[in-house]
């Protein structure tokens, strides 16, 4: 079995209220055992439920690739 050692961002989630985007309430990571885990970016209280919505976190140019670390 492996243990969890890093993780990548996968996606941010975003609360629905109206069929509008309300608020960023966390970000999603994939660890290196497949497992996905949710952080909270807001009380996790604060949150009555209802839709959310996942958007793909995408890097993108130069700068996305010297902030990963790979330049």
């Amino acid at each position: 079995m492996n243990k969890k050692q890093t993780a990548k961002l996968t996606h941010d989630i975003y609360e629905l209220k109206e069929g509008l985007i309300n608020r960023q309430i966390g970000i999603l990571y994939q660890w290196n055992t497949g497992e996905t885990e949710m952080r909270w970016l807001i009380p996790p209280t604060s949150f009555e439920g209802g839709h959310i919505m996942k958007v793909p976190i995408v890097a993108c140019g130069a700068k996305a690739t010297q902030a990963a670390g790979a330049a």
